[in-house]
């Protein structure tokens, strides 16, 4: 419950940055709608919007994005080391598509 009032807390500051006028309007962020109606699409794009962010945030504050952060780094390490000791290894210019295409997705 606590995390709901803190996204709803965060939703509604930045409504208030992009329109001031959204302070003043009740809407809890948590896909339940007020009872003034339907929103126009827009509305609904921004609020959808901010749900997003607020995951986003939530996740990149995770120790689960910390591990998947370090795994990556020490995957990029491990692909590097491997692709220079083939190349010093072979004497070769140039890497084999498989290195290649590990410099690509990292």
């Amino acid at each position: 419950e606590d995390l709901d009032q803190r996204r709803n807390a965060v939703a509604q500051a930045f409504h208030a940055l992009v329109r001031p006028s959204m302070m003043s309007e009740s809407c809890d962020y948590n896909g339940e709608q007020d009872e003034d109606g339907p929103t126009s699409p827009v509305e609904e794009r921004r609020r959808k919007w901010v749900i997003f962010a607020n995951y986003i945030k939530a996740f990149t504050r995770s120790a689960y994005f910390d591990y998947v952060s370090i795994a990556l780094v020490v995957l990029n390490s491990l692909v590097l080391g491997a692709q220079v000791d083939y190349q010093a290894r072979l004497m070769v210019r140039h890497s084999p598509t498989l290195f290649r295409v590990c410099e690509i997705i990292f």
